[in-house]
């Protein structure tokens, strides 16, 4: 995506920003983790980017299919592919431990009877410099815009030759109407991308502003929970101290989401279409789940 979109993400998002300081370095070198440790904390926070599209950006190398099978009704029931997701998720670690960054083109196919459903998807690496195959993709790319605005040249061509008369066709006629032709695909394609660009902005825009609403609401949900007295003789001993520790775990997950979404926004200009997107795809996962928790410690305590 263009710079300016990423820009205009990381303007959107300053109002609903707190501001933060960092904290100064630890002086005493053997008190940091070790490479390991930082290694293992890295590999823990690495979210695989799904999508039933391609890639919204970068060099990347296909590394392989990835797929599993699943019920019919198991299907159904995961319209936006969540749960599919997480199930690729795993089947690309297995199959390709540390290396998958994306799984792209999403599908499903159902087998004759329809009674079972495949779900596959491609398994990509993203790659810290241009191959050749990026190279060849992108020159792809660059065909087929190019191809209207060449398509345009050639109208214009058949134009100037129809202004200029069959017989005297010929010089400025020909390149007038091929230059008109070019100039008028060339700008459709301008009013196109910058079309594109803003409804991609819009729709990144309204994103993060529903996460916001929603962290806003969980916490205020949890907080809730918080204060609600739990009944410890109506239930099986440690039943109270066992939720109350799950509502202190959300509602510090609750916090940390809270700033990552913050993070992840005031540093969008510095990240590529890909990392926003897939930033926003892991928030948007974590939200869905803390959710599911909430609701569910709330149906514990309403049958108390």
């Amino acid at each position: 995506m263009k710079t300016r979109l990423l820009t205009f993400i990381s303007a959107a998002s300053f109002a609903c920003a707190c501001s933060t300081t960092g904290t100064a370095p630890p002086r005493d070198v053997a008190a940091r983790p070790s490479v390991a440790a930082e290694s293992a904390a890295a590999a823990s926070d690495h979210h695989i980017y799904v999508s039933t599209k391609g890639m919204p950006s970068g060099c990347y190398s296909k590394l392989g299919v990835v797929s599993f099978v699943e019920p019919y009704g198991d299907s159904t029931t995961d319209p936006d592919h969540t749960r599919e997701a997480a199930q690729l998720r795993k089947v690309a670690e297995q199959k390709y431990p540390g290396r998958v960054d994306a799984i792209i083109d999403l599908r499903t196919a159902q087998n004759d009877v329809g009674t079972m459903v495949q779900v596959s998807g491609d398994a990509v690496h993203l790659n810290k410099h241009e191959t050749m195959k990026c190279v060849e993709r992108t020159a792809a790319q660059v065909r087929d815009k190019v191809a209207p605005i060449a398509a345009g040249g050639m109208i214009g061509t058949m134009a100037g030759v129809v202004a200029g008369g069959l017989a005297g066709a010929t010089g400025l006629a020909l390149i007038g109407g091929a230059a008109t032709g070019v100039t008028a695909a060339g700008g459709y394609e301008a009013y196109k991308s910058v079309k594109e660009t803003r409804a991609e902005e819009a729709a990144i825009k309204q994103r993060i502003q529903r996460q916001q609403a929603e962290i806003v609401q969980l916490r205020e949900e949890v907080a809730q929970l918080a204060g609600r007295r739990c009944e410890q003789r109506e239930l099986p001993a440690g039943t109270c101290a066992e939720r109350q520790r799950a509502i202190e775990r959300v509602s510090t997950e609750a916090t940390a989401l809270s700033t990552g979404v913050q993070k992840s926004t005031t540093k969008a200009a510095k990240t590529t279409e890909f990392q926003v997107l897939n930033d926003l795809q892991a928030n948007d996962e974590k939200i869905k789940r803390m959710q599911a928790e909430v609701f569910q410690l709330q149906q514990q305590m309403d049958q108390q």
